[in-house]
């Protein structure tokens, strides 16, 4: 998913994620980005609630993703559906928060 602004054409954010399945079937986020004189608009949740209700969809459970310890604004977006951000033991994992998003709750 691409956000664009209208006038002139430029991508101002996108997320790439996928379904999984792993025992369950969850929504993966691999990459979200907004550019940095775009930042603070809501463009990043929109991105990732767009995602949710995308994998929602396809009949996924839930939602992970993973940020950097010092990646505090998008610690921030996460916050924005769940409180429960732990310290990611996965491969890669050392420096990285995960963030799992269980589609019980409204999303």
């Amino acid at each position: 998913m691409v956000a664009k602004q209208n006038k002139p054409k430029k991508i101002i954010g996108l997320i790439a994620f996928e379904a999984f399945i792993d025992g369950n079937v969850f929504g993966y986020v691999h990459l979200l980005a907004v550019t940095h004189e775009r930042r603070r608009e809501g463009i990043a949740t929109a991105l990732k609630q767009a995602a949710l209700d995308q994998t929602a969809t396809d009949g996924c459970i839930g939602m992970e993703s993973k940020v950097a310890l010092e990646n505090i604004p998008m610690q921030q977006v996460n916050k924005y559906w769940t409180p429960e951000i732990e310290p990611s033991e996965e491969i890669g994992g050392e420096g990285f928060l995960k963030t799992v998003i269980p589609y019980e709750q409204e999303i």
